[in-house]
């Protein structure tokens, strides 16, 4: 089923842009909560970070991959720049 595009969200930071947000589906599930996709694209690295949101709070019920996902892959980069500064 495809989503319905519903408004662009602003970019979180300058190296961020934002894409625009989707209804998430909801056929037959009245009970589910109104909730909203937002994707951003880190412009630094191309990682592409999804959260879905709470429309009635905006609060963020998921973000994929989590916060530590991202801080361990950040990490991860960096310890292999410098593994490869010192080798080069």
């Amino acid at each position: 089923m495809a989503s319905e595009i519903l408004s662009v969200q602003p970019a979180a930071t300058p190296n961020r842009i934002a894409l625009p947000m989707a209804r998430a589906p909801t056929a037959g599930a009245s009970s589910l909560p109104d909730v909203g996709v937002t994707y951003d694209v880190n412009r630094e690295t191309g990682n592409v970070i999804t959260q879905v949101v709470d429309r009635a709070t905006e609060e963020i019920i998921r973000e994929i991959p989590p916060k530590e996902a991202q801080q361990l892959k950040r990490a991860l980069d960096a310890l292999v720049g410098r593994l490869l500064d010192r080798r080069g």
